[in-house]
Formats: C-alpha cells, structure tokens, sequence
C-alpha cells in the first residue's frame, strides 16, 4: 500500500482504498476515537467491555503472541481509534511493506481470537500520532542504559577503582540486565 492507503474490512475481503493526492484522513466520530494514553491490563473478550481510552495497543499485542512478519506488523502500528467491534491502527508509510493480506489476515484472526469473533481490523498507511510498541519499547531500553550509566558512574567502588587507575568509563560498554 502507498502513503494514505489501507487493507480494510474482514480477513477475506483486504480491499484497497487509496485517497486522492492531498486527501485527508477520514474524521473520526467523538465515540470512535480516543485520543491520549492507553491504558489497561488484560484484554479479553466483548470489545463493547471495554471503556473508550482503556485499550492499551501495546499491552495488547503483547498478548497475542504473535511471530515472525505479523509481529513485526503489530509492533509497528499504533492505535488511532477503536469503537465496539472496530480497531483502526496507522503503520508508518517507511513500515508499509510489512502490511499485506497475509500479515494483516494474521493479524486480525489473532485479535478476533482475543477479542472476540467480530472484531474488525482496519491498517492505514499514515504517520501514527501516537507511539508504536516498538518505538515504547526502544524509549524504555533507553531510559534502562542510562540508568544503568548512572549506576555504574555513581557507584562508589567502580569510581575508586576509575581514580587508583586512572580509567574512564566507556557509556557504550555499559548495558542493562533485566
């Protein structure tokens, strides 16, 4: 798909609809969107049970345990919207190889089978507004290295040990044990 397209619909149907140059995205519906954190825990079931802005997209994808290209898939989406049986993700336009009907066929049944038989999947090709769990993931990978610098910086042994041999620590050395 090309920027501002997208496989919409059932598993079986993966129609293509790409806008004109220069069109906009579809407005969403106050009830349809959720704009802001995500948050929540387990997500099981009824997509009606659960309250507009409690989906966490990237716990969720957590759950599917999903493999190989599905999963590259899922980790580079971000949710724009969900509304009862709908999810309506954006992929980023340097990601859209990873979208075509196998990926996204995978996809949707793995979602249909945690959410319920109903659930509708729809992957546009536009910038996502908000984090992919990729992008979660690598900000907290960071904020853990840079931690763990900080700890080994400020520890009170490796700093005699710097100054008895007058070493210097190399930041990039550093990585963090989870």
């Amino acid at each position: 798909p090309r920027n501002g397209s997208a496989i919409r619909g059932d598993v079986g149907e993966n129609s293509r609809e790409t806008p004109s140059a220069g069109a906009q995205r579809p407005q969403e519906s106050a009830e349809a969107s959720s704009s802001g954190p995500r948050n929540g825990s387990a997500i099981r079931g009824d997509m009606s049970e659960i309250p507009r802005g409690e989906l966490n997209w990237a716990d969720l994808v957590k759950q599917l345990k999903l493999t190989g290209a599905t999963a590259l898939l899922a980790q580079q989406c971000a949710l724009r919207s969900f509304s009862n049986q709908l999810i309506n993700l954006d992929l980023s336009p340097n990601q859209g190889p990873l979208l075509n009907p196998q990926t996204q066929g995978k996809l949707q049944a793995a979602l249909r089978a945690q959410l319920g038989p109903s659930t509708k999947l729809i992957i546009e090709v536009a910038e996502p507004q908000e984090e992919t769990p990729a992008a979660l993931q690598a900000i907290e990978k960071q904020k853990n290295h840079a931690q763990a610098v900080e700890n080994i910086q400020n520890d009170p042994h490796v700093q005699q040990i710097s100054e008895l041999f007058s070493a210097k620590i190399d930041p990039n050395s550093i990585e963090s044990i989870d």
